[in-house]
């Protein structure tokens, strides 16, 4: 029991221990960043040029390139860790980009004092022509996206020439009859017509019913005195005449 409480005991010890030590060693590494724009007399360097930092013994400390993510295409970023009692800290640094197959600007003609824990910004600026950055092989063609959203539709172009006439079409089928119009005005009466030949006569017609009896005649003396006068006035009406007649022809 006596050593197994022991081992408890160092074992809690160590860990103490562990604990205090490793926040010492987290504060012994540091990163500086180092960052700034490239420029070829001028000209803003393409994404993909190389930029690098050396020491005063040639070594390089840190590489890049510009136009990383987030970056603008003529813009750099180096992150340079160093660890505690570095002899980065207050080392003079060259700053220099890649032109072609040749490294510029020249050794001390553009440098950084390295700090600990610091950003440094320092833009590097060159007489160089801008390199021809490379492009690399094409790789396999990804997977098809997802079909976008459609767009919204074009104006309405120009009508283009009529085309050439299709065949005719079969006959459709009869529409129902319309409404009727509206009456029109009564025309001018026609000229009379010519007259029609006779017809023919028609047959008899049947008997009439027979009429009534007549009134009573005169008496028969009331008669023979009316017919007497008349005869009377006849006779002198001609003897008139005829004496008229003869007194003509002896005037002649």
């Amino acid at each position: 029991m006596r050593k197994l409480r022991l081992a408890g005991v160092l074992t809690a010890i160590a860990l103490v221990v562990g604990l205090l030590v490793a926040p010492a060693t987290v504060a012994a590494q540091g990163v500086t960043v180092i960052s700034g724009d490239v420029t070829f007399n001028g000209v803003n360097a393409d994404a993909g040029t190389s930029v690098r930092a050396v020491d005063a013994d040639g070594s390089v400390v840190a590489e890049t390139t510009t136009g990383l993510a987030g970056f603008n295409p003529q813009q750099y970023r180096m992150d340079v860790t160093f660890g505690a009692g570095s002899a980065l800290i207050g080392a003079t640094l060259d700053l220099q980009v890649k032109s072609g197959e040749t490294w510029v600007p020249a050794a001390g003609a553009v440098t950084v004092t390295f700090g600990s824990n610091v950003v440094i910004t320092q833009d590097i600026e060159t007489n160089s022509s801008a390199p021809v950055v490379g492009v690399g092989a094409a790789g396999p063609a990804g997977p098809a996206g997802a079909d976008g959203a459609d767009g919204a539709a074009g104006a309405v172009g120009p009508g283009g020439p009529p085309g050439p006439r299709g065949p005719a079409g079969a006959d459709g089928a009869a529409g129902a009859t319309g409404a009727a119009g509206a009456k029109g005005s009564t025309g001018a009466a026609g000229a009379p017509g010519a007259a029609g030949a006779t017809g023919a006569t028609g047959p008899a017609g049947a008997n009439g019913a027979n009429g009534a009896d007549g009134a009573n005649g005169s008496n028969g003396d009331d008669a023979s005195s009316t017919l007497a006068l008349i005869a009377l006035i006849i006779a002198i009406v001609a003897a008139v005449a005829a004496g008229a007649n003869v007194l003509m022809g002896q005037k002649k």
